[in-house]
């Protein structure tokens, strides 16, 4: 780097890569290493605010909440897809109280509890036979179940605290 500020803690003083031991002897090595290091310094400045696992794991807890409270209500427990309807609340409730946008710890906590319904409602089907294709319904459709409580949350959440004109 110039004026002598330093880089990022895998390079080195000599322009190289200290995480795969490549220094810049030539062009092209030169070249490939600054590549590296450039996405690197992106990735890194970029994936903590891509998932926080503390936020995955409220997200978790409250999708899987969602659906056995939803789950357990007398007459609506028996309906079909209902679960969708808990995992949605579940995220809702995390898109309203999260202070940050949170899309990708919804979906993968929708996808979890969607993955992990069929598993249990339908266990002997996925272990005897074929449920891959069921799991993989389940981990979609809850995906996609999370994705949308959390943008309603997030949606009802800048409603309540914007301001009114």
């Amino acid at each position: 780097m110039a004026n002598g500020e330093s880089g990022p803690e895998w390079e080195r003083a000599d322009g190289g890569d200290a995480l795969s031991g490549s220094g810049s002897n030539t062009e092209s090595q030169s070249g490939t290493s600054s590549r590296r290091a450039r996405v690197r310094r992106w990735f890194a400045s970029h994936t903590p605010s891509l998932l926080s696992s503390r936020s995955l794991l409220v997200a978790v807890v409250l999708a899987f909440t969602g659906l056995v409270l939803v789950g357990t209500v007398p007459l609506l427990g028996s309906v079909p897809y209902v679960g969708l309807l808990g995992i949605a609340l579940g995220t809702f409730v995390h898109g309203l109280v999260a202070n940050r946008s949170r899309y990708v710890e919804a979906g993968l906590a929708g996808a979890c509890a969607g993955a992990g319904s069929i598993l249990v409602g339908y266990l002997l089907v996925v272990i005897v036979g074929d449920g891959t294709r069921l799991v993989a319904a389940g981990f979609l459709t809850g995906a996609l179940a999370g994705l949308a409580g959390h943008y309603f949350g997030r949606d009802l959440r800048d409603g309540l605290t914007g301001e009114v004109a």
